[in-house]
């Protein structure tokens, strides 16, 4: 079996995805981070090519919805304390939808 790349398999559609992601704040203060999914094809004169779809993040259902002219949705915000914190996202990957998505961390 050979598993191909989003562009080359126009998508990945239909696959389903567990990732756990380990975040590790190492300073003695909390910090909050932000978590997005983006897609790095932008375009803001077009508003066809789209992704949507529903993500659970640690256990909580939130809807996405990113075009060529919004490309970035903000998905959760979670205050880490000192330590390691978990976050679990399950998702799905329907047909017809924009490849090239990406989750984006972001940290203060």
């Amino acid at each position: 079996m050979t598993l191909l790349g989003a562009a080359k398999s126009y998508g990945n559609y239909g696959h389903k995805y567990n990732v756990k992601f380990h975040l590790y704040n190492n300073n003695s203060t909390n910090k909050t981070v932000k978590l997005y999914l983006a897609s790095n094809s932008v375009d803001a004169t077009k508003t066809n090519a789209t992704w949507n779809g529903a993500i659970k993040m640690n256990g909580s259902v939130v809807n996405v919805y990113t075009t060529l002219n919004a490309p970035r949705q903000q998905r959760s915000t979670w205050t880490v304390p000192p330590g390691l914190f978990n976050v679990t996202l399950d998702f799905y990957v329907p047909g017809m939808i924009t490849s090239n998505q990406q989750l984006i961390f972001e940290t203060n």
